[in-house]
């Protein structure tokens, strides 16, 4: 088990880890989950074949 002053000690940005352990989410976080919303929201792409 990790303890929090070892994450603490071992996060790039203490500030933002420290923000996210309280639950609140960075702009960085919703731009994240939307980028991936986009991309997931597509479904599978339609291959097309030639010669058919």
């Amino acid at each position: 088990m990790i303890t929090h002053e070892e994450a603490l000690r071992w996060a790039s940005n203490v500030d933002e880890f420290k923000l996210k352990v309280q639950g609140i989410a960075t702009t960085a976080d919703l731009s994240r989950d939307q980028m991936v919303a986009a991309v997931v929201g597509r479904g599978t792409p339609e291959i097309t074949r030639f010669g058919r």
